[in-house]
């Protein structure tokens, strides 16, 4: 084509009912802003025969923004299909990002592979020709890969997303970004069974017992629809095995380059073999595993403990640190344009309420080996 043109195929996949104006959000805020090779790889996926699998070019703009918020490093994807959405989060993921995308079809992948591999992103993608579930429970056997992801997008079969859900709650981080999609079932869950297909009807069911579970889970901070096909789920969740709540507190700024990028509150535990070791090695080793866990929670390599909590830990150095202590770990950008790392976590200390700790859920550190 000439230029980016609305296709019909393309109407009524959001709320939006006027096909005109779907074509002006489409021509004047979409379209504009995709990448050569996104458009290369929609125009090759409108000729398949099941191009209505593919991500709506206006969904692929969204999942881009959400990346985006949650600086998202580490990804998964469950049905890829041509690799539209794939795509995309290639190319919005750092340099050194990595997505796993999963799908029991390779033909379909190979399809768009072509063009990733012209766009240059080949590398930051881990295709596995599978179903999902096994592949999931194989990444959940590594206990470092829980809360390893920043952001996860299925699109597969209706039947197993809350087998899929229950999966990715522990694998994406707190404060991590799911969209399921196609929530809607095309409208489906909302009509009489009577006016619905035979072959429509288990996904039906099993989207409608979706929504349901959703919305009960106490594990999200947000649980709302976007679009007519997507849902988007912000977790913040309990660790169901220790039954301990992980975040007490998160908020972002992003006012400026010297502005705390994001900023979390934890109250932590300083696993018990810290206290049986040597004065000495008492403060050290604290400090030492407040950085590995500010490390992991924040994703940057530079961690600076704060004057305040280091004089704070080796003051009690005699009686032994804390067993119990608040933090505040907030991930900066790093105004030395020379630095290694474009980020930096500063840990200190943060306030005890009036209410003290009682009642605080609290973040365990895991014993080193």
């Amino acid at each position: 084509m000439a230029k980016d043109e609305a296709r019909k195929s393309d109407f009524s996949k959001g709320l939006l009912q006027s096909e005109e104006l779907y074509k002006y959000i489409l021509e004047t805020s979409v379209y504009p802003r995709e990448a050569e090779a996104l458009k290369e790889l929609r125009n090759i996926t409108h000729n398949h025969p099941r191009a209505m699998m593919a991500t709506a070019p206006d969904a692929g703009q969204l999942m881009e923004m959400l990346l985006n918020l949650v600086n998202a490093r580490n990804t998964i994807e469950i049905g890829v299909f041509t690799g539209y959405s794939l795509l995309r989060t290639a190319l919005t993921l750092p340099e050194d990002g990595k997505v796993i995308g999963i799908d029991v079809n390779r033909d379909s992948y190979e399809i768009g592979l072509p063009v990733i591999k012209k766009a240059g992103v080949e590398h930051k993608i881990d295709f596995r020709e599978s179903e999902a579930l096994p592949v999931l429970d194989e990444l959940l056997k590594d206990k470092e890969n829980e809360g390893g992801f920043d952001f996860a997008f299925v699109d597969a079969d209706k039947v197993n997303y809350f087998n899929y859900h229950e999966r990715l709650m522990r694998l994406i981080k707190v404060g991590g970004i799911v969209v399921y999609d196609n929530t809607l079932w095309g409208g489906s869950v909302a009509e009489p069974d009577s006016s619905t297909p035979e072959w429509r009807m288990e996904g039906k069911k099993a989207t409608h017992e979706l929504n349901q579970r959703l919305s009960a889970d106490k594990r999200h901070i947000i649980n709302l629809l976007l679009r007519r096909h997507h849902r988007l789920c912000l977790s913040a969740f309990v660790d169901n095995r220790r039954k301990r709540r992980e975040v007490l507190k998160m908020s972002e700024k992003t006012k400026g380059r010297k502005e705390e990028v994001v900023t979390r509150e934890y109250t932590i535990n300083l696993h018990r073999r810290l206290h049986s070791c040597t004065f000495k090695k008492k403060a050290p080793k604290a400090i030492k595993e407040i950085r590995k866990f500010a490390e992991k929670a924040m994703g940057t390599k530079d961690v600076r403990v704060d004057v305040k909590l280091n004089k704070q830990i080796w003051s009690r150095g005699i009686r032994g640190p804390p067993r119990r202590i608040r933090v505040r770990v907030a991930r900066k950008r790093n105004d030395d344009e020379d630095a290694k790392e474009e980020f930096f976590s500063l840990v200190t200390v943060a306030e005890i309420p009036a209410e003290g700790l009682s009642g605080l859920g609290t973040k365990v550190i895991e014993e080193e080996d």
